[in-house]
């Protein structure tokens, strides 16, 4: 079994999406058999979370300050973040709940656009979105609800089935969509 298919195993990890892409789970040892070896670590889950289509502008500045400040925790009601920068990338490590520790990295291009994030899911439980936006952003529109980025990071818990389509909001109006809101 590959890394992640033993990590997943091991800790519970069902859930995992990265940079919009379709939220992935590990499978039962029959199924990762089944998807054969070149995809043997992920099984499609079904889609949870909309996709960026790879063409989206970056319509947000480069300056992610917490990341370049040399690192910045942003604390939640049951997890922590640790945000930082690693040459052109931002990235950060998250502590979850489940005792899950997960790092995710960006590309500077992908945090311009408003949408870099990830999200989790244990045990069919809540899905945790943890975004990371430029200082420009002002705010994120999700589910009727309206989170204003700490430490230029922000986090949505949803259940299964919740409409996770996106706005991302700038500090001069401009405005990034992600799904049908």
């Amino acid at each position: 079994m590959t890394k992640l298919a033993t990590l997943c195993s091991t800790v519970g990890v069902l859930g995992l999406a990265v940079g919009g892409g379709a939220l992935l789970r590990a499978g039962s040892d029959d199924q990762v058999a089944a998807a054969g070896e070149t995809q043997r670590d992920m099984i499609p889950w079904p889609t949870m979370l909309p996709a960026p289509s790879g063409s989206e502008t970056p319509l947000f500045s480069l300056t992610v300050s917490a990341a370049e400040a040399g690192g910045s925790d942003a604390s939640r009601a049951d997890f922590t973040i640790r945000l930082l920068a690693l040459g052109s990338r931002t990235c950060y490590e998250a502590f979850l709940p489940s005792g899950t520790r997960s790092t995710t990295c960006f590309h500077a291009e992908t945090v311009r656009t408003g949408f870099a994030y990830a999200a989790y899911q244990d045990h069919g439980g809540p899905i945790t979105i943890i975004g990371v936006v430029p200082d420009d952003v002002t705010s994120i529109e999700i589910a009727g609800t309206s989170i204003t980025p700490a430490n230029n990071v922000w986090t949505y818990v949803a259940a299964t089935g919740d409409d996770l389509a996106f706005t991302v909001v700038g500090s001069d109006g401009q405005r990034a969509t992600l799904g049908q809101t």
